[in-house]
C-alpha cells in the first residue's frame, strides 16, 4: 500500500512561471472524484486537490482514480501543477474539511489562492479574469 500521506505533482511547472498565478484549492471525498474532470477543464490552471477516504480498504481504488484523474486533469490545464493528496479516515472521525483544506493550501506555489468546496464548479474563464485583477492583491510577504 502506498504511504498515507501521497502527493502527486502532474505536469508541474516551473516556481516561476506560476509565481503569479492562482491555484484553486479544494477537498472532496472518493464520491465526488467523477467532478474532477468537469473541474479541470473549467479551471485550466493550478489545482490541489485533498481527496478523503473513508476506509482503508478502499485506498488501493482511490489512488488509482486519483491517478487517472490528476493525468487528465493536467491535459486540461494550461501548464498549472495539478497536485492530489489522498488522506485516509481516521478512527471514526467526522469529515475534516479544516485539515483537508490545509494540506491543500500547503502545496500552494502561486502567489494567489481560491479555496473553494468540490460542489463548486467555477464559471468558465473565472481564472483568467481573476489573474486580470491579481495586480491589486498584495502578494509580497511582509516583513516582520
Amino acid at each position: 500500500m502506498p504511504p498515507r500521506n501521497w502527493l502527486a505533482a502532474l505536469a508541474a511547472a516551473a516556481a516561476a512561471a506560476q509565481s503569479h498565478d492562482v491555484t484553486l484549492v479544494t477537498q472532496a471525498t472518493v464520491e465526488k472524484l467523477w467532478l474532477f474532470p468537469e473541474l479541470c477543464e473549467r479551471w485550466r490552471g493550478p489545482l490541489a486537490l485533498s481527496l478523503w477516504v473513508p476506509d482503508t480498504a478502499v485506498v488501493e481504488q482511490a489512488y488509482a482514480t486519483a491517478s487517472q484523474a490528476a493525468r487528465s486533469c493536467a491535459d486540461a490545464t494550461d501548464g498549472g501543477s495539478v497536485s492530489i493528496h489522498v488522506e485516509v479516515q481516521r478512527s471514526n472521525e467526522a469529515y475534516p474539511v479544516n485539515r483537508l483544506r490545509n494540506i491543500g493550501l500547503r502545496s500552494v506555489n502561486t502567489s494567489h489562492v481560491l479555496v473553494s468546496d468540490a460542489d463548486f464548479l467555477p464559471s468558465r474563464g473565472l481564472r483568467d479574469a481573476i489573474r486580470a485583477k491579481a495586480h491589486w492583491l498584495p502578494h509580497q510577504k511582509k516583513k516582520k
